[in-house]
């Protein structure tokens, strides 16, 4: 019931949003990870987005060349590869508030500059730019956006929707000031041009130092 429910709500959602191809991936990352829990088989990561991409493309090959198609697939395997490889800041019960601190503002920019690595050219190559300060600007919506996500949920609930909406449309005015503020900075974007075949040696590069630092990892 649980499972039937779970595939309910989230295909409900790809449906109000259109069924956009990012929306798409992580709802067939979800049903994959629903599914597998109810016949009891353990969930990896991998295979399910490698599963959602293939059934992506069974559905609308032409997708392959669509630039958030790319995008989408290139952040989240760009978090599975690299996330990994960045020490992590364990808390047990003897760490002190400033270790548990560290932790809430290092693992956010941990994960963002984890999927930076691989969409980083990307950007390049489709719009001739960068943005520098995709660190400040990726923290305050991995912090924010959860809330807003919640929240808009919640507003279809009669009465507690009327109660959040306001303080919910203010979030939003927040984070949409956040983002402005940063673009506005000296040098927020840079003119960076690259062509395919350096494009292609990029990532040929990225393959030689991912597969070198888990080959390392593994027999250190």
């Amino acid at each position: 019931v649980t499972t039937i429910l779970g595939l309910f709500i989230l295909w409900g959602y790809a449906a109000l949003v259109g069924f956009t191809l990012s929306v798409c991936r992580a709802v067939f990352m979800f049903s994959v990870m629903l599914i597998l829990r109810m016949v009891g088989e353990s969930y990896r990561s991998f295979h399910a987005l490698f599963l959602a991409a293939f059934l992506q493309l069974l559905i609308s090959p032409s997708s392959l060349f669509d630039v958030s198609f790319q995008l989408s697939y290139s952040a989240v395997l760009s978090i599975l590869v690299f996330y990994p490889l960045f020490p992590s800041v364990t808390i047990d019960r003897k760490s002190n508030i400033w270790k548990s601190l560290l932790k809430y503002i290092y693992n956010p920019i941990r994960l963002t500059i984890s999927a930076q690595i691989l969409i980083a050219p990307l950007v390049a190559y489709y719009f001739g730019q960068f943005p520098l300060y995709f660190v400040l600007t990726n923290f305050a919506i991995t912090l924010l956006v959860p809330v807003i996500f919640i929240g808009g949920f919640l507003l279809f609930i009669p009465f507690l929707g009327t109660l959040i909406a306001y303080p919910l449309d203010l979030l939003l005015d927040f984070l949409r000031l956040i983002v402005y503020v940063i673009a506005s900075l000296p040098m927020a974007l840079v003119q960076v041009r690259i062509s395919f075949l350096f494009l292609v040696l990029v990532y040929m590069l990225i393959g030689l130092v991912v597969w070198y630092a888990y080959t390392d990892w593994r027999f250190s």
